[in-house]
């Protein structure tokens, strides 16, 4: 079974390993399928205090991507 996020993006595998996290390739299904690519943070390794700058920069990546 294919995973789906927030009821939309249907993972279909894994494209790119990082420090950070993985990308995946996904379809989104609300755009009739439209292939599209999904970044996850992995903050779990890292301390505390860097934990909410990496997730700034995460933010900022995906708003300049998303456009």
């Amino acid at each position: 079974m294919k995973r789906i996020l927030k009821n939309r993006y249907e993972l279909q595998g894994v494209i790119g390993r990082g420090g950070m996290g993985r990308v995946y390739k996904a379809a989104d299904r609300l755009k009739n399928g439209a292939i599209v690519a999904v970044k996850e943070l992995q903050a779990d390794h890292l301390a505390k205090d860097k934990v909410d700058e990496a997730l700034v920069q995460f933010q900022t990546e995906a708003r300049i991507l998303s456009r």
